[in-house]
């Protein structure tokens, strides 16, 4: 009963304002994405040439325009972009996350992590922060009385290369 309501709401508001949803559409193409607007687009990320991550995995990305969700080095390159529109976009390392830091590669005490957990070089583990914050790190390297991680993100110091398609804007 309640989508009945919805539905008919919505026909007397386009009956009292005198247009379709194909204009809103084509309103929204006409001007493309601008801060707010709802997006949903189709991606592949590729580093160095090979692709990580694509929406044909995940499904396409839906998300507000300005709402901090996107790297700032990929949504500023997708103002303006309309619906069916394909760009390829590169971010540099410094506006994705950042360029590779040395100082987050450190030391932890064995006697500070689990006992009973075997670190292997490469694998990443979530370690607790003070606060109780998970944090995924890197191990590195494995000392006897130490191990050694980066606490980078993963993609630091990487430039990202995205292929984007805009499916759809509100």
């Amino acid at each position: 009963m309640r989508n009945f309501y919805i539905v008919l709401l919505f026909t007397i508001g386009l009956v009292i304002s005198g247009c379709s949803s194909q204009d809103k559409t084509s309103k929204n193409d006409a001007q493309g994405i601008t801060e707010g607007s709802k997006v949903v687009m189709d991606y592949v990320l590729a580093i160095n040439g090979k692709i990580v991550d694509s929406s044909k995995k995940s499904g396409a990305l839906h998300y507000i325009h300005g709402g901090g969700t996107l790297i700032k080095g990929l949504e500023s390159k997708l103002d303006g972009m309309k619906i069916g529109e394909e760009r390829n976009i590169i971010v540099p390392a410094r506006q994705a996350y950042g360029d590779f830091n040395k100082e987050a590669v450190k030391a932890v005490p064995r006697d500070v992590l689990p006992d009973d957990f075997k670190f292997e070089v490469g694998q990443v583990v979530q370690l607790n922060s003070k606060s109780g914050e998970k944090i995924p790190v890197r191990v590195v390297k494995i000392e006897d009385n130490q191990i050694i991680f980066d606490f980078n993100h993963p993609l630091a110091g990487q430039d990202l290369q995205y292929r984007v398609k805009i499916v759809d804007i509100q």
